[in-house]
């Protein structure tokens, strides 16, 4: 008596559910990858609002909202269905990097394996929760889906898209005139004297003054350097007696020890 109340309680074995056929056994695969932190609990709940919108809906659509608001989170505006099924783990990043018990649950890869990409466009563009792009109708505005040739999108962020398409479009439609003022900078520019280098003969251009002449400055002549004395004894008695004469030893001695006073 025990045993058989237990029963029902113990948990559906991953290998017997059917995710794409029976929207039950969806809800509790997705319910478990939000348990092992492959999906947020934010994915689920949208999953089911759409299952209340549409009580008999198709699974793959609900499979396929669950994994576009997956993508989202991760940066993704919008799924895509072939790229998807090519390669589900790469695409989907799940399992999450670093996850080691990914053996112990039933990966997207395992779910999608059997499923075509034109049957499942197909399938979303039969559902009521899917608005094809080129329909513009009151009623298929109000569809929290959009699907694109073979891209997936919420309602929302497929608006901001247009939006964002359709200003890029009408700033690239307008051609703004050239002002006639520039050909004539342009040339007074490419005009403007330039000096050769002294060592490498590269053209460089001319250093203008930081400070414009001025008349009123005074005008007077060029200060000459005073001579060249050396640091030794006798030089230093000379240059005592005679300040305005050349130091005699300056040519006897190094350069190095010579230095203007």
């Amino acid at each position: 008596m025990i045993e058989d109340l237990l029963t029902p309680l113990q948990p559906q074995p991953q290998s017997d559910l059917a995710p794409l056929v029976r929207a039950a056994d969806l809800l509790l695969l997705l319910d478990r990858w939000v348990e092992r932190g492959w999906l947020r609990a934010l994915d689920k709940a949208f999953v089911g609002f759409l299952h209340e919108l549409e009580p008999q809906g198709d699974p793959l659509v609900l499979m396929a909202a669950a994994l576009t608001s997956h993508q989202l989170g991760h940066g993704h505006v919008c799924l895509d269905l072939f790229e998807t099924l090519k390669e589900p783990d790469f695409a989907l990043s799940l399992p999450p990097e670093g996850d080691l018990q990914s053996t112990a649950a039933v990966l997207p890869s395992q779910v999608l394996a059997t499923l075509d990409g034109a049957h499942w466009c197909k399938a979303l563009a039969a559902s009521r929760l899917v608005a094809l792009a080129a329909d513009q109708s009151e009623q298929a505005r109000q569809r929290p889906l959009v699907l694109s040739g073979k891209r997936l999108y919420l309602r929302r962020y497929w608006a901001y898209e247009r939006r964002i398409d359709n200003a890029l479009r009408q700033r690239l439609a307008v051609q703004e005139e050239t002002p006639r003022t520039w050909p004539s900078a342009s040339a007074a520019c490419s005009a403007r004297p330039r000096r050769q280098g002294r060592s490498t003969g590269r053209s460089s251009p001319v250093r203008w003054p930081l400070v414009a002449p001025s008349a009123s400055l005074p005008v007077g002549p060029v200060p000459v350097k005073p001579p060249l004395w050396c640091a030794c004894w006798p030089c230093f008695r000379r240059r005592l007696s005679k300040p305005a004469s050349l130091c005699v030893s300056a040519s006897r001695h190094p350069p190095a020890r010579r230095r203007r006073v």
